[in-house]
């Protein structure tokens, strides 16, 4: 009776042990849920973190690490491609979607086949951010012409994302868009136009102009606050 009364105390204590013991870690890896793509000549991946200061995310392939700089760990909501990122990815960008601090594509798949974003939370506490990270899986052409011509909406569309990523990772949350014309100005494509950024208790407009390549990329973007 004795031995049978020592057993039953140990396993109490070990159940209260269990039960009192504070919750793992996430773990900072995480692979990649695999989704449809909507343009098979692009790929795409979609992040969502909880950040409470500062970590990378670095991607390679179908897998994601995240590296925390600052403040309390980063826990993982959502890691979904369309694909693994390849290892010299054409056209690497990004696109900020959801948070208040800065999320900024810091290394790209031409050095090591890594693509690394740096997500800045400037407050206090867990914060979500979600972002997406583009690129080119290069289109099928025919004696070396492109299987379709570059549209006035094609551009347009490219400047309006190059230029929201750049408006956002100044710590805006929101952009929206005005005036937008495109214009040929001889060998490169021009877009020009207004759009405005909010972010908590404040607005600003900008200016922008975008210069483009004959195939529709961003080749580079000028924003200035009115």
């Amino acid at each position: 009776m004795k031995h049978k009364g020592l057993f039953l105390t140990f396993a109490l204590l070990a159940a209260l042990a269990w039960l009192t013991a504070p919750v793992s870690a996430q773990s900072p890896n995480r692979r990649a849920n695999l989704i449809s793509a909507t343009d098979p000549h692009e790929g795409r991946c979609t992040v969502s973190v909880l950040v409470d200061g500062a970590t990378n995310v670095e991607i390679r392939g179908d897998s994601a690490t995240l590296h925390d700089i600052s403040g309390e760990p980063s826990r993982w909501r959502r890691f979904e491609c369309t694909g693994p990122l390849p290892y010299r990815a054409a056209d690497l960008r990004i696109r900020a979607v959801e948070g208040d601090g800065t999320m900024t594509l810091t290394h790209d798949t031409y050095n090591g086949g890594v693509a690394v974003v740096r997500v800045n939370n400037a407050g206090r506490g867990d914060e979500l951010y979600t972002f997406d990270v583009f690129w080119d899986n290069g289109r099928p052409s025919a004696s070396g012409f492109a299987d379709r011509e570059v549209t006035e909406d094609d551009v347009v569309q490219s400047c309006r994302s190059a230029v929201e990523t750049k408006i956002r990772n100044e710590g805006y949350r929101y952009v929206r868009f005005g005036s937008i014309s495109a214009d040929d100005r001889g060998v490169n494509e021009w877009v020009d136009g207004t759009a405005t950024g909010d972010r908590p208790g404040r607005s600003d407009v900008f200016s922008f102009s975008c210069r483009l390549n004959p195939d529709g990329q961003v080749r580079h973007v000028d924003i200035s606050r009115r």
